[in-house]
């Protein structure tokens, strides 16, 4: 596969920056010239991290993630969740007004490539499709729950075809919010999710589940309560908390 950018862009943004402009500004300008994805005034393309990784396979992740907020905070491109189901937290992009205006060499070249691809193939990753068995789960799903769920799923970056809302887990998550009310609980979550340590950073490679924060109402209390953590803070004894939750999970099998 053949990735293309502008000189002019590379020099203004970056590399790696540009590259993506230039794959964005493609499927975008696919869409208008199809009629497809057309929402709030614009049209627009989607894909996940992972998706990107496969495509751009000489970028990490991070490397991605970094370059797609370097756009977005310097005005390039919008991100907006136009999904069917709520749980499904795959980003769209679009480009702002003002780059379009200054930068209109990119639509004329783009258009060009467009036409020559017209039966070019659908973006890599699909947004995650409603099943009957979705909507039949989702009929006994509150609000709250299904709040503390997605609220999880975006927190950790986790695919929701892989973790999903299983009853166990609703079950779960109800509990909790009986005993230890929404607030409580969507702070423990993103707690969790913001400190490197339970997100995979130790020296087992360990991340925390949804099960291992609503263990307890206790679990959940402590956890909302979380402190940044600081560098070299292993003798601590947060640390040591942390250290022997992760081995009692390991042993329950979570």
């Amino acid at each position: 596969m053949q990735h293309s950018f502008s000189a002019e862009l590379a020099q203004e943004y970056g590399l790696l920056e540009a590259v993506i402009i230039n794959h964005l500004a493609y499927w975008v300008e696919h869409n208008r010239a199809n009629g497809k994805s057309y929402y709030d005034g614009a049209h627009w393309t989607f894909n996940s991290i992972s998706a990107f990784a496969e495509i751009f396979p000489y970028a990490t992740e991070n490397q991605l993630r970094r370059a797609i907020k370097k756009l977005k905070d310097e005005g390039v491109i919008r991100t907006g969740v136009f999904n069917k189901v709520a749980y499904d937290r795959t980003t769209w992009y679009t480009f702002t007004a003002d780059f379009i205006e200054s930068h209109p060499f990119i639509w004329q070249k783009t258009q060009i490539e467009v036409c020559k691809n017209t039966n070019r193939s659908v973006q890599k990753h699909k947004p995650i499709p409603i099943s009957k068995q979705d909507n039949k789960q989702n009929n006994k799903v509150s609000v709250e729950t299904q709040s503390v769920y997605d609220r999880f799923i975006e927190g950790f970056e986790k695919n929701p075809n892989q973790c999903k809302l299983t009853d166990k887990r609703r079950k779960l998550i109800e509990r909790r919010l009986k005993d230890c009310g929404q607030e409580m609980v969507e702070q423990a979550i993103d707690k969790v999710a913001s400190d490197p340590f339970y997100r995979g950073e130790n020296d087992r490679g360990w991340t925390a589940t949804l099960e291992f924060i609503l263990k307890s109402y206790e679990q959940v209390e402590r956890l909302s309560q979380l402190q940044p953590r600081k560098p070299k803070e292993s003798e601590t004894d947060d640390f040591d908390w942390s250290a022997k939750l992760i081995a009692n999970e390991n042993r329950r099998g979570y």
